[in-house]
């Protein structure tokens, strides 16, 4: 064998390791004190999150959120790293396009909603759009269309007070996205 792959050996595994994603104790050790820091009035400390997996931020964002729910600096924050953070609108879409098992989740659905809400731009509308097909019309449905209708994008469908969340909304909003969807484009959406 190489005696200079031999060496080379150890250093290769420790830079291998310096660059492998994080344990679970130290997800939650940094996830506990970006929210004792937020807690304390430091939102920027929701930055650190972003250098975690969206498996583990999103949630993360989405908790402060909660906890947080009457500071809108925070919740701002939140909203904005939520869908900035890289896989964040994959998770969100996951997140939105699966039946809620239980209360949390339904839970963690409505605030991601919440957060797409409070953004108000091309992404939030292309999030929500893109589950019409898929949604379940008793859970998350109706507050995806009521979403969709308080981002209020251009041509969207306006629907009187009351049927908002029916039948006809959906078959208005699914026109509308098919025929606007290249407008939301990742492409179209700047950065």
């Amino acid at each position: 064998m190489n005696v200079k792959l031999l060496t080379a050996l150890p250093l290769l595994c420790t830079a291998a390791l310096a660059f492998s994603e994080p344990s679970g104790d130290e997800i939650s050790t940094r996830i506990s004190r970006v929210q004792t820091r937020v807690t304390g009035g430091d939102i920027s400390a929701l930055n650190d999150l972003t250098a975690l997996p969206a498996k583990n931020s999103c949630p993360a964002f989405l908790a402060i959120y909660k906890k947080n729910r009457t500071d809108t600096a925070v919740t701002s924050k939140c909203a904005q790293l939520l869908v900035a953070v890289p896989g964040g609108e994959e998770f969100i879409q996951k997140l939105l396009d699966r039946k809620a098992v239980d209360n949390p989740e339904f839970s963690q659905q409505e605030i991601a909603i919440n957060c797409l809400v409070l953004n108000h731009d091309k992404t939030s509308v292309r999030i929500l759009a893109s589950t019409l097909d898929y949604f379940n019309p008793k859970e998350m449905g109706p507050i995806i269309l009521r979403a969709l209708a308080t981002l209020n994008p251009p041509g969207s469908p306006t629907m009187p007070k009351g049927h908002a969340d029916g039948a006809e909304a959906l078959a208005q909003w699914k026109e509308w996205w098919s025929a606007n969807k290249g407008n939301f484009s990742t492409e179209a959406t700047p950065k």
